[in-house]
């Protein structure tokens, strides 16, 4: 396998890793590495975990970025309410076209006619956003650290399994 085929299929298992988990262990992006590439060696796995760690920081710091902006223009669109009122008006406000587009550069790289057909994980997405949304409208009334709340929704996600656009699907059969 060349290097821009590894890369290519490592930069898509990554962002749907990144659906599943925000901040997967070490051990998870080994097993990844080696199955993209069983020959990869021990210093050019240490080198891409390093790699893989910084793209896993990216992924969260845009995250939080797009999930901070869409917070604040919903906040200042529901301002004269209170928290618990928003929570409840959030199932109404957001829909699963918000959800996709916040989610879009990964969502690119899963399998589209899947996706489609897979309710439960659509579902589970639905529920990683909204969930998101409001740690981000409650980072507003309430001191948070966003990045570390965010980390704990994890368990909306962890179970949900896309398949690649390419059919590589080794984060879809990872357990994690």
């Amino acid at each position: 396998m060349d290097e821009a085929e590894f890369n290519k299929i490592l930069i898509d298992e990554l962002k749907l890793l990144f659906l599943r988990v925000r901040n997967p262990s070490d051990n998870s992006l080994e097993i990844l590495l080696k199955t993209i590439d069983p020959t990869i060696s021990l210093n050019q796995l240490k080198d891409y975990i390093t790699i893989c760690r910084g793209k896993f920081s990216d992924f969260r710091y845009n995250y939080k970025g797009i999930i901070l902006k869409k917070a604040r223009d919903l906040e200042i669109h529901f301002r004269n309410i209170g928290l618990e009122e928003f929570e409840n008006l959030l199932n109404n406000i957001i829909t699963e076209n918000n959800c996709r587009q916040i989610l879009a550069t990964h969502i690119s790289c899963v399998h589209k006619e899947y996706f489609e057909n897979d309710q439960i994980s659509l579902n589970r997405l639905f529920d990683f956003v909204k969930k998101s949304l409001l740690i981000g409208i409650k980072s507003f009334f309430i001191p948070l650290d966003v990045k570390e709340e965010l980390k704990k929704l994890d368990n909306c996600t962890s179970s949900i399994k896309l398949q690649s656009r390419y059919y590589t699907n080794i984060v879809y059969n990872m357990d994690l």
